[in-house]
């Protein structure tokens, strides 16, 4: 597989390289992927949540004020919550 990457991504995969966190491009690369893949895990499960809570709320009788903020700060929390969890 060949990859192309900007001159600032380059020089930041280069950073890591020299920094002595990673031994080589294909670490830090993989490390990047893994770490994408991831964010992408929760942001689905985020959505999924979010349908499910609706599609609940939709079976429960007429709609109410929602408090937007509210939710996204409960998000925020819990993305949060999960992040911490995995350090």
């Amino acid at each position: 597989m060949d990859v192309r990457l900007s001159g600032d991504l380059e020089q930041l995969v280069k950073q890591k390289v020299d920094s002595g966190l990673y031994s080589s491009v294909d670490e830090v690369i993989r490390k990047a992927l893994r770490a994408l893949d991831a964010q992408e895990q929760e942001l689905d499960a985020q959505a999924t949540a979010l349908k499910a809570e609706i599609d609940r709320r939709l079976v429960t009788g007429p709609a109410t004020p929602m408090d937007f903020a509210a939710v996204k700060r409960s998000i925020r929390e819990q993305t949060e919550a999960r992040r911490a969890g995995r350090r």
